[in-house]
């Protein structure tokens, strides 16, 4: 379950996709199917499963005859190898694609030859050049990832929020939901969070009123105890 922090009801029930609302006292919490997540049962675990995976009870599984670790981009054809070399297809014409332990093997129709099926059967032709397949090809990154080749595989450059091999992860937020009280901001920190408090707020979380101490005869200015008019002291203790 997930708790909120903003006083909230269940009537009428905040709680997606199936979720139970459960009241405690001025906040919420969502009890959630086991496919989503959230503080409002929002997020789809299974959202970025591979074309070739399914979702069981919330997690990623790729689909009999593949392997890998089930996320968009990681279900591989068991025997084949990681660095996929069929995906996308470099068979040209209309060829097959096989992948083979460090390449690849491509079947063409009866017109065409090649490596690559590039050449037209009963046309000359040069010596075909191999080329090498481009680890980045097909946007392997997710999530606004930026493909860097490392020489037969790639690396994802993440943008900030996201994580994993191929940017799939959302990284862990401390901000949410937000610690802070009394309308403060929070600021994500490496190692954790930070309040930027409002007013007369105070403290790791906001939770410190510097007004509380002023005495009944003074206001509180940006935080600063002041004697009302016709009263004088130092604004914790005032007199006539």
């Amino acid at each position: 379950p997930y708790h909120i922090t903003d006083a909230g009801v269940c009537d009428p029930n905040p709680c997606q996709n199936g979720g139970t609302c459960l009241k405690k006292s001025n906040r919420f919490v969502c009890q959630c199917n086991q496919r989503f997540e959230g503080p409002t049962c929002a997020e789809d675990k299974c959202a970025s499963c591979d074309v070739h995976a399914h979702c069981e009870t919330g997690k990623c599984v790729c689909d009999t005859g593949f392997y890998g670790a089930g996320l968009r981009g990681e279900c591989y054809r068991t025997g084949a190898s990681n660095l996929r070399f069929c995906v996308p297809n470099p068979c040209q014409h209309g060829g097959s694609c096989y992948e083979k332990p460090n390449g690849h093997r491509c079947q063409c129709t009866t017109d065409y030859q090649g490596d690559f099926c590039e050449l037209s059967i009963g046309k000359e032709a040069p010596e075909p050049t191999k080329k090498t397949p481009d680890p980045c090809s097909g946007d392997p990154c997710l999530n606004g990832g930026r493909c860097v080749p490392k020489g037969m595989r790639f690396q994802c450059l993440c943008p900030k929020g996201f994580q994993g091999a191929t940017c799939e992860v959302r990284a862990k937020s401390y901000c949410h939901p937000n610690p802070c009280l009394h309308g403060g901001s929070c600021i994500d920190d490496k190692d954790g969070y930070a309040c930027r408090c409002i007013g007369s707020y105070r403290g790791t979380n906001c939770e410190v009123d510097d007004c509380d101490q002023c005495d009944i005869h003074a206001i509180c200015v940006e935080g600063a105890c002041k004697c009302r008019v016709g009263f004088k002291g130092d604004g914790f203790q005032c007199q006539k």
